[in-house]
């Protein structure tokens, strides 16, 4: 389903909201239930994001894309990544990275 864009929620979710409240000065460790609903995201969490501000940043290249749009495109990222860590660090054949 994240792949289509079609993810109800996420944990990565936490670290897209988390950025986009630093853009706009909001809290970033709101409690995620009613915080998460900004972006569009309905999920029932009564805690606050347990991620560094770090992980905030890391999403920062698709985090301003909406909710749906972000949520696939950060799971492809996350694909790619790997295929390309395997193929360039471990040294595998496409194939076999792609596998």
């Amino acid at each position: 389903m994240t792949l289509k864009g079609q993810a109800p929620y996420s944990d990565v979710a936490t670290d897209f909201y988390g950025f986009n409240a630093l853009l706009t000065n909001k809290d970033p460790y709101a409690i995620l239930g009613p915080a998460l609903k900004t972006i569009g995201v309905h999920w029932k969490a009564p805690f606050a994001s347990t991620h560094p501000p770090t992980a905030f940043l890391v999403v920062a290249p698709v985090a301003w894309l909406p909710w749906p749009i972000s949520s696939m495109a950060w799971a492809w990222l996350m694909l790619i990544c790997l295929c390309l860590s395997l193929r360039i660090g471990c040294g595998y054949t496409w194939d076999v990275s792609f596998l």
